[in-house]
């Protein structure tokens, strides 16, 4: 190792690391290779000419620019690891806010895939300060990159040559390398390997362009009974491609003389089975880098039921190979290697749903206790209630840890409720206790619907407007008319009650008095001014106000343990 220490660089580094290029084995971008078979010039600029493969890089390339990435920091909740956005980190303002002055951050990563698209690989060099902190992200060109490992030393150069400066070699802390599929060092370009694909596709595009704008295949030959001179046939010729040349020209009539005749040939686009071969190579960009056939506008095949699924692939099977690339990259250069902070990409506005489907999902969350009001809110970017409202955790009466079953059963049936003997098989107690229960179930329900209804309507009564007489007037008219909702959703449970029970009470009255109390109740919070306490009570009404009132009916018709 001394030996090598004595020996002295060509080249200029970045001053960061001493890095030397001598004896080393390099690898470019872009490997050399043969013209494909098709006998078109394959490169990456003529691949991108070739509208099916300038589609599938531009959309996986938006695609992953779209997606916010953010550093998140690790952190300790309730008991257990979660996680935070950690807005003022310095790396998390590179990647989510300006990688460099010269770029946003949709753009660093559009050119960032587009490069692994077409070349197999792309580089950034990471400008840091004097104290070591990353303060920019750099592109760098894969065409001016060559990776070298030292033979010596076993480790990686990247030296980058442009025309205003000498060649550089960059330490491989400062450069942000993100390779496709490859050897140990750099990825291999897909224009390199599937050249004879892209040469097809490109020589099935221009062969569909000299088709058209030759008058078709040629179908048949003029056959004139004597030998032309050179003249009359180079008129002939011209006078022919005058009128017959062109898409403007098919189908015109073909007008002989002095004899001549027309004799088929050939065969036409069908048979050429031109079409289907055009398709078939859409396919195989498809395959190249495993895209939805219908994201390239090919359909054939697809269906309004799987090109849902195939949504979920694109994300799973195209885009997470790039992602992950992205964040292990990142967090391996710019960030600390204690595993405290991290990026990531945040990939639900793909998973996104239609609003049915969505809402359905937020209120099985928020029934079965894993989201809070705040927990979905953020979700719909919805700005966030009060701590002791919005960061309330529901859980169903009806679910206890199964181990505690056999327990919570034997201590009912030893304190009964509202004095009710021990239930013994075939009593009266019993039935009515499970008419009890019915006759309540049936009143929750009923009154659940109601409030549903009442609380949507306050709360866009709330977004809508301020405290002033109009609302007030706006909230009355509204119960007014709800009373009528109130007898016909109660009306059922209310005669079922009545038949079990064998008393009856006044319908109206009970309506009534409901309608009352609510929009009492309403009024006086609205008129306080105090927007938060309107929108904790109709967050309480929602979550037991039902229960509360069924509990009220029951009284109201036959007292509790009567």
């Amino acid at each position: 190792m001394a030996k090598t220490a004595t020996k002295t660089s060509a080249l200029p580094t970045t001053g960061r690391r001493k890095t030397r290029p001598p004896r080393s084995v390099s690898y470019s971008y872009l490997d050399t290779y043969n013209q494909p078979s098709s006998g078109v010039s394959v490169t990456k600029d003529t691949a991108l000419t070739w509208s099916a493969f300038y589609c599938a890089v531009n959309i996986i390339s938006e695609a992953v620019a779209s997606l916010p990435l953010k550093v998140y920091k690790r952190v300790e909740k309730h008991g257990r690891e979660a996680k935070t956005h950690v807005a003022d980190h310095p790396v998390d303002r590179l990647v989510r806010l300006s990688p460099n002055h010269e770029q946003t951050p949709t753009r660093w990563k559009e050119y960032a895939t587009g490069c692994m698209c077409i070349m197999g690989n792309a580089y950034n060099e990471i400008v840091r300060d004097r104290n070591d902190i990353p303060m920019a992200l750099m592109p760098l060109h894969p065409e001016r990159i060559e990776v070298k490992r030292d033979e010596d030393t076993r480790e990686v150069q990247y030296v980058y040559s442009s025309d205003a400066r000498p060649p550089v070699v960059l330490s491989p802390k400062d450069v942000l390398h993100f390779p496709l599929f490859g050897d140990d060092l750099v990825g291999k370009s897909p224009v390199t390997i599937f050249r004879e694909t892209i040469g097809l596709g490109i020589a099935s595009e221009r062969f569909a362009g000299a088709f058209i704008g030759n008058g078709s295949a040629p179908s048949g030959a003029l056959v004139h009974p004597e030998h032309l001179e050179d003249a009359g046939r180079d008129q002939l010729i011209a006078q022919l491609e005058k009128r017959h040349r062109g898409p403007n020209n098919a189908g015109r009539v073909l007008v002989l003389e002095d004899g001549m005749t027309w004799q088929k040939i050939g065969v036409d686009a069908k048979d050429a089975q031109f079409l289907e071969q055009r398709t078939f190579q859409v396919l195989e960009v498809a395959r190249m880098f495993r895209i939805p056939a219908h994201m390239l506008a090919e359909n054939s095949n697809a269906t309004f039921s799987n090109i849902e699924h195939q949504s979920i692939e694109f994300l799973k099977n195209t885009l997470m190979p790039y992602l992950i690339r992205f964040e292990e990259e990142i967090n391996r250069k710019l960030l600390p290697q204690t595993g405290e902070f991290y990026a990531k990409f945040n990939v639900d506005a793909l998973l996104r749903a239609d609003i049915k489907t969505r809402n359905e999902a937020f209120a099985i969350g928020r029934q079965w206790g894993w989201w809070s009001a705040n927990d979905v809110r953020e979700k719909m970017d919805e700005d966030p209630l009060p701590p002791d409202v919005g960061d309330i955790y529901l859980s169903p009466v009806s679910m206890i840890p199964a181990e505690k079953a056999g327990d919570i059963a034997e201590k009912t049936l030893q304190n009964p409720k509202n004095g009710e003997e021990k239930p013994k098989n075939g009593g009266e107690k019993e039935e009515k206790a499970s008419a009890d229960k019915a006759i309540r179930r049936l009143f929750r329900d009923a009154t659940g619907r109601l409030l549903a209804k009442e609380t949507a309507c306050l709360d866009r009564i709330l977004k809508r407007n301020k405290p002033s007489p109009d609302t007030d007037a706006e909230i009355r008219a509204f119960y007014k008319d709800f009373e009528a909702d109130v007898r016909e959703t109660l009306g059922p449970s209310w005669e079922e009650h009545a038949g079990i029970s064998g008393k009856t009470a006044d319908l109206s009255v009970a309506a009534s008095r409901y309608v009352s109390q609510q929009r009492n109740a309403v009024l006086e919070v609205f008129r306080s001014g105090e927007r938060p306490e309107l929108e904790r009570l109709l967050v309480i009404w929602r979550q037991c106000r039902a229960e509360i009132v069924a509990q009220e009916y029951m009284e109201a018709y036959v007292p509790v343990g009567q």
